[in-house]
Protein backbone atom coordinates (compact mmCIF):
# COMPACT_ATOMS: atom_id res chain seq x y z
CA UNK A 1 0.00 0.00 0.00
CA UNK A 2 1.23 3.69 -0.79
CA UNK A 3 1.89 6.00 2.09
CA UNK A 4 -0.94 6.37 5.00
CA UNK A 5 -1.16 9.69 6.78
CA UNK A 6 -4.30 9.79 9.52
CA UNK A 7 -5.10 12.84 11.13
CA UNK A 8 -7.70 12.17 13.57
CA UNK A 9 -8.32 15.61 15.35
CA UNK A 10 -9.21 17.20 17.70
CA UNK A 11 -12.26 18.21 17.00
CA UNK A 12 -13.16 22.12 16.84
CA UNK A 13 -9.18 22.45 15.51
CA UNK A 14 -9.96 23.46 12.28
CA UNK A 15 -10.53 19.74 10.90
CA UNK A 16 -13.35 20.62 8.58
CA UNK A 17 -11.41 23.25 7.06
CA UNK A 18 -8.27 20.86 6.28
CA UNK A 19 -10.52 18.38 5.29
CA UNK A 20 -12.15 20.64 2.61
CA UNK A 21 -9.70 23.49 1.62
CA UNK A 22 -6.83 21.38 2.23
CA UNK A 23 -6.52 18.07 1.97
CA UNK A 24 -8.49 18.17 -1.04
CA UNK A 25 -5.68 20.16 -2.88
CA UNK A 26 -2.85 17.99 -2.54
CA UNK A 27 -1.57 16.78 -5.82
CA UNK A 28 0.03 13.84 -4.52
CA UNK A 29 -2.16 12.47 -1.89
CA UNK A 30 -5.89 11.63 -2.34
CA UNK A 31 -7.78 12.13 0.73
CA UNK A 32 -10.19 8.98 1.70
CA UNK A 33 -14.25 10.15 1.13
CA UNK A 34 -15.32 10.04 4.91
CA UNK A 35 -18.40 7.82 3.84
CA UNK A 36 -15.55 4.92 3.05
CA UNK A 37 -13.76 5.63 6.88
CA UNK A 38 -17.37 5.30 8.04
CA UNK A 39 -18.39 1.97 6.76
CA UNK A 40 -15.16 -0.16 6.33
CA UNK A 41 -13.71 1.55 9.71
CA UNK A 42 -16.40 3.09 12.28
CA UNK A 43 -19.20 1.20 11.76
CA UNK A 44 -18.45 -2.23 11.82
CA UNK A 45 -19.36 -4.18 14.76
CA UNK A 46 -16.81 -4.43 16.71
CA UNK A 47 -16.27 -8.14 16.68
CA UNK A 48 -16.91 -8.43 13.25
CA UNK A 49 -13.85 -6.05 11.91
CA UNK A 50 -11.34 -6.76 9.00
CA UNK A 51 -8.60 -5.35 8.24
CA UNK A 52 -8.47 -6.94 4.64
CA UNK A 53 -12.11 -5.09 3.86
CA UNK A 54 -10.51 -1.51 4.23
CA UNK A 55 -7.36 -2.34 2.90
CA UNK A 56 -8.97 -3.82 -0.06
CA UNK A 57 -11.26 -1.04 -1.03
CA UNK A 58 -8.34 1.75 -0.39
CA UNK A 59 -6.12 -0.37 -3.18
CA UNK A 60 -9.13 -0.83 -5.59
CA UNK A 61 -10.66 3.06 -5.04
CA UNK A 62 -7.50 5.20 -4.69
CA UNK A 63 -4.52 5.06 -6.92
CA UNK A 64 -1.91 7.68 -4.73
CA UNK A 65 -0.65 8.15 -1.25
CA UNK A 66 -3.62 8.41 0.95
CA UNK A 67 -4.75 10.36 3.81
CA UNK A 68 -7.59 9.63 6.47
CA UNK A 69 -9.08 12.71 7.89
CA UNK A 70 -11.80 11.84 10.46
CA UNK A 71 -12.51 13.39 14.00
CA UNK A 72 -14.87 10.61 14.37
CA UNK A 73 -11.85 8.14 14.89
CA UNK A 74 -11.65 9.86 18.46
CA UNK A 75 -15.02 8.55 19.00
CA UNK A 76 -16.89 12.45 19.51
CA UNK A 77 -16.48 15.17 21.92
CA UNK A 78 -20.01 15.02 22.84
CA UNK A 79 -19.83 11.50 23.56
CA UNK A 80 -16.63 11.22 25.09
CA UNK A 81 -15.46 8.84 22.73
CA UNK A 82 -18.25 6.45 24.52
CA UNK A 83 -16.38 6.70 27.58
CA UNK A 84 -13.15 5.74 25.28
CA UNK A 85 -14.81 2.87 24.10
CA UNK A 86 -14.57 4.30 20.51
CA UNK A 87 -11.47 6.04 21.16
CA UNK A 88 -9.38 3.04 21.77
CA UNK A 89 -10.71 0.31 19.57
CA UNK A 90 -10.81 2.69 16.44
CA UNK A 91 -6.72 3.36 17.53
CA UNK A 92 -6.53 -0.40 17.49
CA UNK A 93 -8.34 -0.89 14.30
CA UNK A 94 -6.19 1.87 12.62
CA UNK A 95 -2.69 -0.13 13.96
CA UNK A 96 -4.14 -3.46 12.59
CA UNK A 97 -5.36 -2.05 9.07
CA UNK A 98 -2.24 0.73 8.29
CA UNK A 99 0.42 -0.58 10.70
CA UNK A 100 3.01 1.97 9.25
CA UNK A 101 1.05 4.95 8.96
CA UNK A 102 1.95 8.60 9.92
CA UNK A 103 -0.53 9.99 12.84
CA UNK A 104 -1.54 13.46 12.89
CA UNK A 105 -3.22 15.10 16.05
CA UNK A 106 -4.15 18.50 16.90
CA UNK A 107 -4.55 19.71 20.02
CA UNK A 108 -6.41 23.05 21.74
CA UNK A 109 -5.92 24.80 25.08
CA UNK A 110 -8.60 22.64 26.86
CA UNK A 111 -10.56 25.95 28.06
CA UNK A 112 -11.16 27.27 24.85
CA UNK A 113 -12.09 23.39 23.68
CA UNK A 114 -14.27 22.47 25.66
CA UNK A 115 -16.30 26.07 25.68
CA UNK A 116 -16.27 24.92 21.88
CA UNK A 117 -18.06 21.70 23.08
CA UNK A 118 -20.59 23.37 24.96
CA UNK A 119 -21.43 26.24 22.63
CA UNK A 120 -21.80 23.37 19.64
CA UNK A 121 -24.03 21.07 21.84
CA UNK A 122 -26.01 24.38 22.04
CA UNK A 123 -25.63 25.18 18.08
CA UNK A 124 -27.18 21.66 17.60
CA UNK A 125 -29.89 22.01 19.77
CA UNK A 126 -29.17 21.80 23.25
CA UNK A 127 -30.56 23.08 26.61
CA UNK A 128 -28.63 22.28 29.61
CA UNK A 129 -26.61 24.80 31.42
CA UNK A 130 -22.67 24.26 31.44
CA UNK A 131 -22.63 22.30 34.58
CA UNK A 132 -25.31 19.73 33.58
CA UNK A 133 -23.58 19.47 30.62
CA UNK A 134 -20.07 18.98 31.96
CA UNK A 135 -20.99 16.98 35.44
CA UNK A 136 -24.08 14.97 34.16
CA UNK A 137 -25.44 12.42 36.39
CA UNK A 138 -23.68 9.33 36.39
CA UNK A 139 -25.03 6.41 34.70
CA UNK A 140 -23.95 2.52 35.88
CA UNK A 141 -25.88 1.23 32.53
CA UNK A 142 -23.76 0.45 29.24
CA UNK A 143 -26.10 2.47 27.35
CA UNK A 144 -26.16 5.32 29.05
CA UNK A 145 -22.45 6.25 28.64
CA UNK A 146 -22.41 8.17 25.38
CA UNK A 147 -22.13 11.54 27.15
CA UNK A 148 -19.29 14.52 27.88
CA UNK A 149 -16.12 13.31 29.40
CA UNK A 150 -13.00 15.13 30.66
CA UNK A 151 -11.02 12.68 29.98
CA UNK A 152 -11.64 12.72 26.08
CA UNK A 153 -9.43 16.39 26.53
CA UNK A 154 -6.45 14.43 28.18
CA UNK A 155 -4.12 14.47 25.70
CA UNK A 156 -1.48 12.99 27.61
CA UNK A 157 -2.92 10.12 27.65
CA UNK A 158 -4.31 9.71 24.32
CA UNK A 159 -0.97 10.73 22.80
CA UNK A 160 1.17 8.14 25.11
CA UNK A 161 -1.36 5.57 24.08
CA UNK A 162 -1.08 6.50 19.95
CA UNK A 163 2.84 6.58 20.52
CA UNK A 164 2.64 3.07 21.78
CA UNK A 165 0.75 1.58 18.84
CA UNK A 166 2.45 3.67 16.14
CA UNK A 167 6.06 4.98 15.33
CA UNK A 168 5.70 7.89 13.86
CA UNK A 169 3.14 10.63 16.03
CA UNK A 170 2.94 14.20 15.48
CA UNK A 171 1.19 16.53 17.60
CA UNK A 172 0.53 19.99 17.12
CA UNK A 173 -1.49 23.15 18.97
CA UNK A 174 -3.90 24.41 17.16
CA UNK A 175 -3.15 27.91 18.57
CA UNK A 176 -0.31 27.98 16.22
CA UNK A 177 -2.16 27.45 12.99
CA UNK A 178 -4.50 30.26 14.28
CA UNK A 179 -1.92 32.78 14.71
CA UNK A 180 0.12 32.29 11.83
CA UNK A 181 -1.57 30.05 8.95
CA UNK A 182 1.18 30.91 6.15
CA UNK A 183 4.12 29.83 8.12
CA UNK A 184 2.51 27.06 9.59
CA UNK A 185 1.20 25.31 6.81
CA UNK A 186 4.14 25.74 5.45
CA UNK A 187 6.34 23.92 7.71
CA UNK A 188 3.37 21.59 7.21
CA UNK A 189 3.44 20.75 4.11
CA UNK A 190 6.96 20.30 3.84
CA UNK A 191 7.47 18.09 6.34
CA UNK A 192 4.72 15.44 5.08
CA UNK A 193 6.22 16.10 1.00
CA UNK A 194 2.83 17.51 0.56
CA UNK A 195 2.35 18.79 -3.28
CA UNK A 196 0.36 21.81 -3.04
CA UNK A 197 0.24 25.25 -3.84
CA UNK A 198 -0.54 27.04 -1.09
CA UNK A 199 -1.09 30.38 -2.05
CA UNK A 200 -3.94 28.83 -4.01
CA UNK A 201 -5.45 27.55 -1.02
CA UNK A 202 -8.80 29.31 0.83
CA UNK A 203 -6.79 30.04 4.09
CA UNK A 204 -9.73 32.07 5.63
CA UNK A 205 -11.06 30.12 8.70
CA UNK A 206 -13.99 32.14 9.91
CA UNK A 207 -15.76 30.27 12.41
CA UNK A 208 -17.37 32.79 14.81
CA UNK A 209 -19.66 31.91 17.86
CA UNK A 210 -22.68 33.77 18.27
CA UNK A 211 -22.80 36.98 19.49
CA UNK A 212 -23.78 36.84 23.64
CA UNK A 213 -27.67 37.94 23.01
CA UNK A 214 -27.82 35.62 20.49
CA UNK A 215 -26.47 32.50 22.48
CA UNK A 216 -29.37 32.93 25.12
CA UNK A 217 -32.11 33.20 22.15
CA UNK A 218 -30.43 30.10 20.95
CA UNK A 219 -31.04 28.34 24.20
CA UNK A 220 -34.17 29.37 24.38
CA UNK A 221 -35.19 28.29 20.93
CA UNK A 222 -33.99 24.40 21.36
CA UNK A 223 -36.58 24.22 24.21
CA UNK A 224 -39.16 24.02 21.59
CA UNK A 225 -37.89 21.43 18.95
CA UNK A 226 -36.99 17.82 19.42
CA UNK A 227 -33.34 17.46 17.38
CA UNK A 228 -32.38 15.13 18.15
CA UNK A 229 -28.64 15.61 20.37
CA UNK A 230 -27.23 13.89 23.18
CA UNK A 231 -28.54 14.42 26.56
CA UNK A 232 -31.28 17.42 25.91
CA UNK A 233 -35.08 18.56 26.87
CA UNK A 234 -37.94 20.14 24.79
CA UNK A 235 -41.05 22.04 26.47
CA UNK A 236 -42.76 21.38 23.13
CA UNK A 237 -41.79 20.67 19.60
CA UNK A 238 -42.74 22.84 16.93
CA UNK A 239 -41.83 22.08 13.40
CA UNK A 240 -39.25 23.72 11.47
CA UNK A 241 -38.13 25.76 14.78
CA UNK A 242 -34.56 24.54 14.70
CA UNK A 243 -33.94 25.00 11.47
CA UNK A 244 -36.05 28.89 11.25
CA UNK A 245 -33.93 29.65 14.54
CA UNK A 246 -30.62 28.76 12.66
CA UNK A 247 -31.11 31.09 10.07
CA UNK A 248 -32.61 33.77 11.78
CA UNK A 249 -29.40 33.95 14.28
CA UNK A 250 -26.67 33.02 11.57
CA UNK A 251 -28.57 36.28 9.93
CA UNK A 252 -28.14 38.65 12.60
CA UNK A 253 -25.18 37.33 13.95
CA UNK A 254 -23.04 40.11 11.69
CA UNK A 255 -24.64 42.75 14.05
CA UNK A 256 -23.26 44.13 16.54
CA UNK A 257 -26.41 45.19 18.61
CA UNK A 258 -26.55 42.48 20.13
CA UNK A 259 -23.01 42.14 21.88
CA UNK A 260 -20.09 40.73 21.25
CA UNK A 261 -18.58 36.47 20.34
CA UNK A 262 -19.69 34.65 23.08
CA UNK A 263 -16.46 34.21 25.31
CA UNK A 264 -15.14 31.16 26.64
CA UNK A 265 -15.45 32.58 30.38
CA UNK A 266 -18.84 33.48 29.59
CA UNK A 267 -19.59 30.19 28.22
CA UNK A 268 -18.05 28.20 31.10
CA UNK A 269 -17.85 30.49 34.18
CA UNK A 270 -15.48 30.87 37.49
CA UNK A 271 -16.72 27.25 38.71
CA UNK A 272 -16.05 25.33 35.64
CA UNK A 273 -12.49 26.96 34.65
CA UNK A 274 -11.73 26.19 38.01
CA UNK A 275 -12.07 22.64 37.61
CA UNK A 276 -10.81 22.19 34.03
CA UNK A 277 -7.05 23.93 35.64
CA UNK A 278 -6.84 21.30 37.93
CA UNK A 279 -7.97 18.78 35.85
CA UNK A 280 -5.54 18.77 33.21
CA UNK A 281 -2.54 20.80 35.02
CA UNK A 282 -0.62 17.40 35.65
CA UNK A 283 -1.40 15.95 32.53
CA UNK A 284 -0.27 18.95 30.68
CA UNK A 285 2.58 18.92 33.02
CA UNK A 286 3.83 16.04 31.35
CA UNK A 287 3.33 17.18 27.74
CA UNK A 288 6.20 19.63 28.47
CA UNK A 289 8.00 17.23 30.21
CA UNK A 290 8.01 14.07 28.00
CA UNK A 291 7.04 15.10 24.71
CA UNK A 292 8.24 19.16 25.02
CA UNK A 293 5.06 20.76 23.77
CA UNK A 294 6.39 23.84 25.52
CA UNK A 295 4.74 26.45 24.04
CA UNK A 296 1.57 25.08 25.84
CA UNK A 297 2.42 27.37 27.96
CA UNK A 298 2.49 30.24 25.90
CA UNK A 299 -0.96 29.77 24.81
CA UNK A 300 -1.76 29.20 28.69
CA UNK A 301 -3.24 25.73 28.37
CA UNK A 302 -3.62 24.72 32.19
CA UNK A 303 -0.22 23.33 34.23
Amino acid sequence: MNQTIIHIGYPKTATTWFQKKFFTKILNFEIIDRKDVGKFLITPYGINYKPKNFVNHIKNKYKKNVIISDERILGGMLTGGYNGFVTKVVAERLKQTFPDAKIVIFIRNQFDAIASAYFHYISYGGTYNINRFLHNPRYFVIQKLGLFSFEFYNYYNLIKYYKSLFDYVDVYLYEDLKEDNINFLESFLNKYNFDVNISKLDIKHINNRYRTGLFYFKKTCNLFTNRQIVYKYYLLNIPYCYKLSDKIINSLNKNKLFGKYISTDILLNKEVIGFIKEKYANSNQKLIDEYHLNKIKKYNYPV
